[in-house]
């Protein structure tokens, strides 16, 4: 299984605490029909900035799902809430970055040689 990221884009706002009481309840049962395949439900975005010359992504939430291809993670987004208030989600798939002990101990030899001829 792999980890994708829903990036949520637009959406409707609600416009009263009972519309946002069911904007909630959809989304929990979006979460819930998902199960385990859930890894950080997401949250809302707020305030923004673009460093770097990029333009701003408008991006206004996100979620964290895990799947077994794109094709999967593209599928679990049917009957998803977000798309159903006029939202629009992009998924793209999250490359583990992982450093383990043996990349460690060579950097720490590294460092080591680099004190000595110092």
């Amino acid at each position: 299984m792999k980890d994708y990221l829903y990036l949520y884009f637009g959406g409707s706002t609600p416009s009263s605490p009972e519309e946002g009481a069911a904007m909630t309840e959809e989304w929990m049962a979006y979460f819930s029909k998902l199960g385990d395949q859930i890894v950080d439900p997401g949250a809302p975005t707020g305030v923004q900035a673009s460093l770097g010359g990029a333009p701003q992504s408008g991006v206004t939430g996100y979620s964290l799902i895990s799947a077994a291809s794109l094709e999967e993670a593209i599928a679990l987004t049917e009957d998803h809430p977000h798309l159903a208030r006029g939202g629009s989600i992009e998924v793209l798939e999250t490359l583990p970055m992982t450093m383990d002990d043996e990349d460690e101990e060579a950097e720490d030899e590294e460092e080591e040689e680099d004190e000595t001829v110092a």
